[in-house]
C-alpha cells in the first residue's frame, strides 16, 4: 500500500474553464485573480448543489456551507479538475482538522441506501419533536443531525447507478462550526456571497496546482502574488 499524501487540495475554477487545452488569455487572467483572492481573503464556503438519496425515496439536500478538499493523487488531478476547475490550492491535513473538518463518509446514491434513509427518519422525528416542545432554533436536535449529514457524500453521480465516480476523490470537508468561528479559523464576511470564508496564511499553503505553465508564469510575475507570500 502506498503512503498517503499529507496535502489536501481545494479545486476551483469550474465556472472559468475546465479544459486546459482551450484556455484563453482572459481565462488565465481569471484564474490568476481567483488565486490571488484566495491567498488574500481565504477559501470561500459554499453550499453544493447535491442531494443525498436513500431508501423509500428519502432525499436530503445539503443546507450548510462548506469548503471541500480532495486527497486525490496529483497523477489523477487532470480528471478531477474537469469536475471542479483547473486551479488547486493544497493544505495539509492538520489545517483541516484544526478547523474541525474531516473526511466524508461515502454512501450509495440509491433508494436502498439505509444510512440516508435512517437519517431522514431521524430528521423527521427531530422536526416533529421541536414543534411539540416548542424548542427555540438553537435548541433543536435537527441542527446536530444536519451537521453530521454534511459529512455524508454520494459515491456515485447518478442515482441507482454505482459508477463510483466520486469515491476516488477521498474528499475532506470543513463546515462552519461555532468553535472554529469563535477562534477566528472561520470568519463571517457580512456579505451574501460568500457568507463565510476560511482565512489562509502563506505558511498554510502546501502546494499550488496551476491550470498550465502560462497561467503559472502570469501568477508568479504579479506583485500581488509576491506580496501574498511575504505577508
Amino acid at each position: 500500500m502506498g503512503v498517503r499524501p499529507d496535502y489536501l487540495v481545494h479545486w476551483t475554477g469550474k465556472g472559468i474553464q475546465i479544459d486546459s487545452q482551450k484556455l484563453s488569455s482572459a481565462e488565465r487572467d481569471k484564474y490568476v485573480e481567483r488565486l490571488l483572492d484566495i491567498l488574500s481573503s481565504g477559501f470561500w464556503m459554499t453550499r453544493p448543489n447535491e442531494i443525498l438519496h436513500g431508501y423509500d425515496g428519502a432525499t436530503i439536500p445539503y443546507t450548510i456551507p462548506m469548503t471541500c478538499f480532495s486527497e486525490i493523487r496529483l497523477t489523477k488531478a487532470h480528471s478531477h479538475a474537469r469536475h471542479y476547475g483547473l486551479l488547486g490550492i493544497g493544505v495539509n491535513r492538520r489545517f483541516v482538522l484544526e478547523r474541525l473538518g474531516g473526511p466524508v463518509q461515502y454512501v450509495r446514491n440509491s433508494e436502498v441506501e439505509f444510512i440516508v434513509g435512517n437519517y431522514k427518519q431521524l430528521l423527521d422525528f427531530a422536526r416533529t419533536l421541536a414543534i411539540e416542545k416548542r424548542l427555540k432554533p438553537g435548541e433543536q436536535p435537527e441542527n446536530l443531525l444536519i451537521t453530521n449529514l454534511t459529512f455524508l457524500k454520494s459515491m456515485s453521480v447518478t442515482a441507482a447507478i454505482d459508477d463510483f465516480e466520486y469515491l476516488d476523490e477521498l474528499e475532506w470537508r470543513i463546515i462552519p462550526v461555532d468553535r472554529a468561528i469563535g477562534a477566528g479559523l472561520v470568519k463571517k464576511t457580512g456579505h451574501r456571497s460568500p457568507e463565510l470564508q476560511i482565512p489562509l496564511k502563506p505558511e498554510d499553503v502546501s502546494i499550488l496546482v496551476f491550470p498550465d505553465a502560462e497561467t503559472r508564469t502570469k501568477a508568479l510575475g504579479t506583485k500581488r502574488f509576491k506580496r501574498s507570500l511575504n505577508s
